[in-house]
């Protein structure tokens, strides 16, 4: 029984760190409701900057393209996805508004709310974003019901507030529609079989879990929240007056476990934990500072995993000892 319990948590925590990224082929290509004419040369070029994440690049193309048609729909609405990937939340809905009010054709309307879409979904400015995605997606399948773009960034916000069944039917719905976005769709489809199969059931746990990477704040959280390990290692105290996993029993003279640079961080109290329960891989720099936010690589993870299961199959071992002991009593 305990080695069943001490194999699941393993699985549970690998399947948490590792992201698998495939590709499939696709069904015949079908045709969309509404035939989508190419944009000026500098509105397209801008777009393909943004999508390879040139967001300064792109503004000048939109820019350029401004100073010859300033009501030009695209180009706002362009440069409104170029403001918020660039941080400026505020300047970004006002390009997008602008956008919105010339729009006038299907075409530009559809281009429009896919791009309040994403400006929700990016931004998330109040607890009323998803709602607002969710409008805009109304009236984008409106347009056009078979809209590739407008069900794979609606599968994003689904994708980003957690509601996974939904996401993984907007991803589907654009590979059948088989237009644009379909690797994208088949990347987010196994990324979310991945979160799925490691049953994160924590809201901290899935988020972390969507990551490309896993930062060593993520890490603690991880182990904090999702394997709940201070909670398990600390019902049980050692024959030397301490905590299970190495930390003082309250009252005790003991170091402060904190870090320098982890005063802000939204981990702050499971990086502590981590530090408290001595996780080895996780410990504190020589300078006293943890780097919440640096990737862990292969390395540093093996070290980690292998300290956890030492820790979690020595709980396992003892718990198990005791439920024997107590049936023997019996």
């Amino acid at each position: 029984m305990a080695g069943q319990a001490k194999k699941r948590w393993f699985l549970i925590i690998l399947a948490v760190f590792i992201a698998v990224t495939m590709t499939a082929c696709g069904a015949g290509k079908k045709e969309t409701t509404l035939k989508i004419e190419p944009p000026d040369p500098y509105t397209g070029a801008g777009m393909q900057l943004l999508q390879q994440g040139r967001y300064e690049e792109a503004a000048r193309e939109f820019a350029w393209s401004l100073e010859r048609n300033p009501k030009n729909t695209r180009a706002l609405v362009g440069m409104g996805l170029a403001k918020i990937y660039g941080g400026d939340a505020e300047a970004a809905f006002e390009f997008l508004e602008k956008g919105c009010r010339y729009a006038k054709n299907d075409q530009e309307k559809l281009f429009c709310e896919v791009g309040r879409i994403r400006l929700d979904t990016l931004a998330k400015r109040d607890r009323n974003w998803f709602a607002e995605s969710r409008n805009a997606f109304a009236e984008a399948v409106r347009i056009d019901p078979r809209s590739s773009d407008a069900h794979y960034y609606m599968g994003l916000a689904y994708r980003d507030s957690l509601n996974f069944d939904e996401a993984s039917k907007m991803f589907r719905e654009v590979i059948d529609i088989n237009d644009s976005h379909v690797r994208e769709a088949e990347r987010e489809l196994d990324q979310i079989r991945e979160v799925q199969r490691a049953m994160a059931t924590t809201k901290t746990g899935r988020k972390i879990a969507l990551s490309n990477h896993v930062s060593r704040g993520d890490c603690a959280a991880l182990i904090i929240e999702e394997m709940k390990l201070g909670k398990r290692l600390n019902r049980q105290a050692a024959p030397d007056g301490r905590q299970a996993g190495g930390a003082a029993k309250p009252g005790k003279q003991a170091a402060v476990h904190t870090a320098k640079d982890i005063a802000d961080h939204p981990f702050r109290v499971h990086i502590e934990d981590v530090l408290r329960l001595g996780v080895k891989g996780l410990e504190k720099y020589p300078d006293g500072t943890f780097r919440p936010e640096e990737y862990l690589n292969r390395e540093t993870y093996a070290v980690i995993m292998e300290d956890l299961m030492e820790k979690l199959g020595g709980w396992l071992s003892k718990a198990s000892r005791r439920s024997c002991a107590s049936n023997t009593t019996k």
